[in-house]
């Protein structure tokens, strides 16, 4: 991830430690002189966003928040270019997940029976732009998820934005993931 951003010209990161953190770190000490990289430490568990409330940049570009078992090689300045041109205080970035239902599904329709039907749904891909003015929403060391958090902006009336992810993008969240990527 570090590298795909790097090629891309992002130097900027900040990731959030909490189970390993010291194995995390050390590994990621050998990238330390191409890319400027600092660690938020979670004392206490917080969530998937609640790290954001610890982030002390006054920079007021807008913030990419990605889950670290994210790999693809999407265009993240054509993400930002969208989240500014869209006027977004959020963008979640979507990608298309399809599933076969093993059984046939009883409803009440065009048929009663719909014998093993394909579903297709649009789900997060685990890529977020913030403005960092939804940081301000944020409790300092309080937990909350990623989810949360964007319901939190969405019900305060805060412009979220949808950002369709063509590319490839895997959740390498387990070992055969990993190792086919």
């Amino acid at each position: 991830v570090l590298n795909t951003l790097k090629n891309q010209g992002f130097y900027n990161f900040v990731i959030s430690l909490n189970y390993l953190s010291k194995k995390i770190k050390d590994y990621l000490s050998t990238k330390k002189d191409q890319i400027n990289l600092n660690y938020i430490v979670e004392r206490n568990k917080l969530g998937t966003a609640g790290p954001l409330s610890l982030l002390k940049s006054k920079n007021r570009k807008p913030i990419i928040c990605m889950n670290g078992d994210i790999y693809t090689n999407l265009k993240f300045e054509s993400l930002i270019d969208y989240h500014l041109k869209s006027n977004n205080f959020c963008t979640i970035c979507t990608r298309n997940y399809s599933f076969r239902v093993p059984y046939g599904v009883v409803s009440r329709g065009k048929e009663i029976i719909n014998e093993k039907p394909e579903v297709s749904k649009k789900i997060s891909a685990g890529i977020y732009v913030f403005n960092r003015d939804a940081l301000k929403f944020l409790k300092k060391n309080k937990y909350i998820d990623i989810n949360d958090f964007v319901n939190m902006l969405y019900k305060k009336k805060k412009k979220i934005g949808f950002f369709h992810i063509y590319e490839l993008v895997w959740d390498v969240g387990d070992i055969k993931t990993y190792e086919d990527v």
